[in-house]
């Protein structure tokens, strides 16, 4: 389905401060807001979501009037008052009126169901709460308008499922709070979610699951958090263990539903599946993440979903258009740390990143308009039928390619990885690798760059070290690739080395060596003036370099490692250009005689082989002033 992008002004209202204070009454005491301590956060974020409403101002509210509200003291459930909307039977507590209860004691066999069939709202707040139960979900929202949990101030409330869950009619319960309303968390409290009944979830909703305020610790064999239409988070501290995903939103019957929206908080989330699932979409504005999926990059045994197929194990994902605007990100997945069936856009935040696949994949395009971006373990880099490097700070080690153009969906999965040389060599125009700016270092095992239609530079540094092994190359493309502008510095082996064509308007050099070198590479004009120096990561006996000071008709003394060649430029490409699928030239001179020190002979040594090790620390990475400031 083709969305239309916009871009929507995000007027989120959040406490800063919870406390306590005093209404009317001298006798009551109630937790309310402070107007004074509320901040009014403004901020321009991208996304395809209507986020003017995502939040209501009593989504925000933790306040409650305890002299109007029913208390229920759990521990003592036969001395509680039949009637205003409350009955007890065989260890069940039913609300059947709106209003605001507030409940505290344990319930160590029994359950709390809200059926109000008129629909009113209500506010239940947990003050110290402790409800087990071995057959049910401990917290049923059956019925009702919206439902409001607030947590009292310094409270610890538990709620625990230690057996099975069963059905209530046509209600197929599964999870420890199981709501078919609306229902929304908050306050200054503690909520611990606890069931380790297989495929029970941790707070389930048919609707929506809203969270605003509080801390949350889930453990739970199926998903964390799943809300059907969808689940948004203003704020909140959250640590999820779970079977399946940490949090999971799908709505199969409205393709504008089943999405997660995120503005800020903290999550340590621990999960078999996915980290965080959008089946919709997934927009993430800020808040700091530490992601653990499918047991991470280390594990070693593919993970099968109920129905016996692999199960997804990715970090983020969604099935259309991601979008993450800020934000601090520390994943360690299985599969594709970032991945989107649609397209993604990255416009800032830190992410460092360690997946068994890929480290940023998407069906259609990515693109990076700015942050920083450290993909230290990977099978490729960044991955996507079109690829969009506007802005930012980004180190790349992959065990294939860097930034891969590919058609088509994800190719490169665990499970899945054959076939991927099939029509290696065919152009296909819908694949595209544009940099237009930034800051780029690769680290490759395969080819630093690969695309399987066009490559495009038009700005930014890009710094790549290629495969020490044959049959990869630094630059690889299959249609055009041109240079107009920015840096270039690439080595890698000879034999499938690649400069850029003639429709570029910038001077690039492609130059090999007789034999391995480990050395900085440094280009000099003839005046001796520094035109570019760089000290490759890995040996190598072929560069490419490019910038704004390699012209037409200029000299340059090149020193790669122990060896210097001189090299007078006529025209813009020095060595072999346009070369199908990476099939490249030793770096022959434009009318083909071979440099000096270049005999096309096989290199003296045995390239090292790469033992899967990571640099103790990536090199520094650029500051770019405009990398905060790039809006998509």
């Amino acid at each position: 389905m083709k969305r239309k992008l916009l871009t929507s002004v995000m007027i989120i209202t959040f406490l800063i401060s919870l406390f306590t204070g005093c209404n009317g009454n001298t006798n009551s005491n109630s937790e309310q807001n402070n107007s004074n301590q509320v901040e009014t956060l403004e901020s321009e974020n991208a996304g395809i979501l209507d986020t003017s409403n995502m939040f209501t101002d009593e989504d925000m509210n933790i306040s409650y009037d305890e002299s109007t509200a029913l208390k229920i003291n759990l521990s003592d459930i036969n001395s509680i008052e039949i009637g205003n909307g409350v009955s007890v039977e065989n260890g069940v507590v039913t609300i059947s009126s709106g209003g605001t209860y507030i409940l505290s004691g344990s319930l160590s066999e029994g359950q709390l169901v809200v059926d109000i069939t008129n629909k009113d709202d209500v506010k239940i707040v947990l003050d110290n709460v402790d409800i087990t139960s071995s057959s049910s979900a401990p917290l049923y929202i059956k019925e009702a308008g919206n439902v409001y949990v607030t947590m009292s101030e310094n409270s610890v409330n538990t709620l625990s499922n230690t057996g099975e869950f069963l059905s209530d009619g046509e209600n197929n319960i599964d999870g420890v709070v199981f709501s078919k309303s609306d229902i929304t968390f908050n306050g200054n409290g503690i909520l611990n979610i606890n069931t380790n009944t297989e495929y029970g979830h941790g707070i389930v909703s048919k609707d929506s699951v809203i969270f605003t305020s509080g801390t949350y610790n889930i453990n739970s064999s199926g998903h964390g958090i799943s809300g059907k239409d969808d689940v948004r988070i203003a704020y909140g501290d959250f640590v999820i263990n779970s079977g399946k995903d940490g949090i999971h939103s799908e709505n199969s019957d409205d393709a504008s539903k089943g999405y997660v929206y995120i503005v800020d908080g903290t999550y340590n989330i621990n999960s078999g599946y996915d980290g965080i699932d959008g089946v919709y979409t997934v927009q993430i504005n800020s808040g700091e993440f530490n992601i653990v999926s499918g047991g991470g990059s280390e594990n070693t045994e593919i993970t099968y979903s109920e129905s016996g197929d692999t199960a997804s194990t990715k970090g983020i994902k969604s099935d259309e258009d991601m979008f993450i605007n800020n934000g601090k990100y520390n994943i360690n997945s299985y599969d594709d740390a970032i991945h989107s069936n649609g397209n993604i856009f990255i416009n800032n935040g830190t992410f460092s990143i360690m997946t068994g696949d890929d480290g940023i994949h998407s069906d259609l395009e990515v693109t990076v308009n700015g942050g920083d971006i450290n993909i230290s373990k990977s099978y490729e880099g960044i991955e996507g039928q079109t690829v969009n490097i506007e802005n930012g700070n980004i180190y790349i080690m992959s065990d294939d390619d860097g930034i891969n153009s590919a058609g088509g969906n994800d190719s490169s999965g665990i499970a899945d990885r054959q076939g991927r040389m099939k029509d290696s060599f065919a152009v296909n125009e819908n694949c595209n690798i544009n940099i237009k700016g930034g800051n780029i270092t690769i680290n490759a095992e395969g080819d630093g760059i690969d695309s399987n239609g066009n490559l495009y530079i038009t700005g930014g540094e890009t710094y790549i070290y290629a495969s020490e092994r044959g049959g990869n190359g630094a630059l690889d493309y299959n249609g055009e690739g041109t240079i107009t502008g920015g840096i270039v510095a690439a080595s890698g082996i000879s034999g499938m080395m690649q400069n850029f064509g003639e429709n570029s308007t910038q001077g690039s050099i492609l130059l090999s060596s007789q034999s391995m070198q480990s050395g900085v590479v440094s280009v000099t004009d003839s005046n001796g003036n520094s035109i570019i120096e760089f000290q490759p990561e890995k040996q190598y006996n072929s560069i490419v370099v490019s910038t704004p000071d390699i012209i037409d008709g200029g000299t340059y003394n090149i020193n790669m490692g122990t060896e210097n060649t001189s090299v007078t430029m006529s025209g813009l490409i020095y060595g072999s250009g346009e070369n199908m699928g990476g099939h490249g030239g030793r770096g022959m001179s434009p009318n083909g005689q071979i440099p000096e020190k270049t005999n096309g002979e096989r290199p003296e040594g045995e390239p090292k082989e790469f033992n899967g090790e990571e640099p103790k620390e990536p090199p520094q990475m650029r500051d770019n002033a405009n990398a905060n400031d790039t809006q998509q």
